[in-house]
């Protein structure tokens, strides 16, 4: 592939291994963006409501993606207290 597009094989694995680094960076943005919210409602947010957020601030993530980052990271939403 480097022969078709005339490249040096050392510049594209240094392209490859910079595209991970950039991964990781998103996915650290991302959980620090989720924490934001988590932490800013008192952790009373879950997953639906930390996604609409989240798209209200013009990012663009699913409820899914939302879950496992909370999964991940041990982040679980208190649930109302009920006295009978």
């Amino acid at each position: 592939m480097c022969k078709v597009l005339g490249i040096g094989s050392r510049i594209y694995y240094n392209w490859q291994s910079s595209s991970k680094v950039t991964k990781n960076s998103k996915s650290k943005i991302l959980e620090d963006k989720i924490k934001a919210v988590y932490f800013d409602k008192k952790q009373r947010y879950g997953s639906p409501r930390i996604t609409a957020e989240l798209l209200d601030d013009g990012g663009n993530i699913s409820r899914v993606t939302v879950v496992k980052y909370m999964k991940n990271m041990g982040l679980r939403s208190k649930g109302k207290a009920f006295y009978t």
